[in-house]
């Protein structure tokens, strides 16, 4: 029976470990100074980190450091927020209408017109009240369509600041009938801009079937936050289709432009040279630009942007160690994020070499019994169809 028992004792046992069960560790290099300070990720991290880097652990000497990681986004977008739109009407040429806009602060204003082909200025007025005696003169836009041209479209203003003004008074100077003026929208982008970071790929350019096409690899962790083309200045007036592939899966169409074009005694300028991505996660990617009969755009990189992340901690110890390949560990959950205000002081630490932990111990075997020991499932088997066999064979003796 002793030995019996030894022998299950010796199928069933798990080793358990009491070290770390982080793969890697890097030292983490903090100003001495520094009241706060903070780790950004970089490629060597994501490749061997959680795609989520929920596995992220901070510790200096025997303690646990608490840490919030963060996305510099610099926005926090409304969307396209519908706002009243009434009194429209006439004044001579010119259209003029009141939106109340009942947001707490907004900074971009966008119209839908159903007109194609114009370019027009629009003057922007703003007050808490319809009865105000002042009216404060946000500024004076220029908007335009060029469909015609195939240059695209922009009727969307930018505010030089966020405003806050329950009330706008809107006069598009011609060109313009109240009619072709459908609805109106405010949205919220102002706050600072985001954070990017170029990832190391190395794109590759093709010419084919009048398409310009690039192509590059990037670790599947990574996430690709944005593609950004850059076509050289001296080139203007253009729009082209474009679509972005993942994994050969058509994601994102959508055109890339540029206009600097007099028309009716007015400038009207717009740029639109990026692919907002959030956050895809692929080993292959391409950029398929259609030229349609044009030359090709002389461009002069395609870069895969990650945004910004930041992983913030105090920084009371300059002996800190970052911890991390564990795919089980959960992320973790901290008094510290719950009350973090990023500081203005903030300090930037260094990272160090990746290194093997030295005290990395394998995770416990969690998997089901049956799982672990699949040679020992088929012996138990065999050993009952023999068991029966043999039962069988004794009763057909009798």
């Amino acid at each position: 029976m002793t030995a019996r028992y030894l022998a299950l004792v010796l199928i069933f046992a798990t080793p358990i470990g009491t070290g770390s069960h982080s793969r890697f560790k890097r030292s983490v290099n903090v100003d001495p100074a520094a009241k706060q300070g903070y780790v950004v990720p970089d490629e060597a991290l994501w490749r061997n980190a959680r795609s989520d880097l929920g596995d992220l652990r901070l510790r200096s000497k025997d303690n646990e450091v608490p840490y919030i990681l963060t996305v510099q986004t610099g926005q926090s977008h409304l969307g396209a927020t519908p706002v009243r739109l009434f009194n429209k009407g006439a004044v001579g040429p010119k259209t003029q209408f009141l939106l109340d806009v009942d947001v707490p602060e907004y900074d971009e204003i966008g119209f839908n017109i159903t007109k194609k082909d114009f370019v027009s200025r629009a003057s922007i007025e703003a007050a808490d009240s319809l009865s105000a005696d002042h009216w404060v003169k946000l500024g004076t836009f220029t908007i335009f369509d060029f469909s015609k041209e195939e240059l695209g479209a922009n009727t969307r203003v930018r505010l030089r600041t966020p405003a806050r003004y329950r009330f706008l008074r809107v006069v598009i100077e011609s060109g313009i009938a109240p009619d072709d003026v459908r609805d109106a929208s405010v949205a919220n982008l102002q706050v600072d801009k985001a954070r990017y970071r170029d990832a190391a790929v190395r794109t590759e350019e093709q010419q084919r079937d009048k398409h310009t096409i690039f192509k590059w690899s990037l670790d599947k962790k990574v996430p690709l936050d944005r593609v950004a083309v850059e076509v050289e200045a001296h080139q203007v007036n253009f729009s082209r289709p474009a679509a972005l592939f993942c994994d050969d899966r058509r994601q994102i169409p959508q055109d890339i432009s540029r206009v600097h074009l007099m028309r009716f005694g007015r400038m009207a300028d717009s740029e639109t040279l990026a692919i907002e991505t959030n956050g895809m996660h692929c080993s292959q990617y391409r950029l398929e630009i259609d030229d349609q009969d044009n030359p090709p755009l002389r461009i002069k990189s395609v870069k895969a942007q990650t945004m910004e992340r930041r992983i913030y901690f105090n920084a009371a110890d300059s002996e800190v160690t970052l911890l991390y390949g564990d795919e089980k560990l959960s992320p973790p959950v901290y008094d510290f994020a719950k009350f973090f205000t990023a500081s203005q002081n903030a300090t930037e630490a260094r990272l160090g070499p990746e290194e093997k932990n030295p005290d990395y111990q394998p995770r416990p075997d969690d998997r089901p019994w049956m799982e672990r020991h699949p040679t020992m499932l088929w012996i138990v088997l065999l050993t009952v169809i023999i068991a029966l066999g043999a039962v069988a064979f004794k009763s057909l003796k009798k």
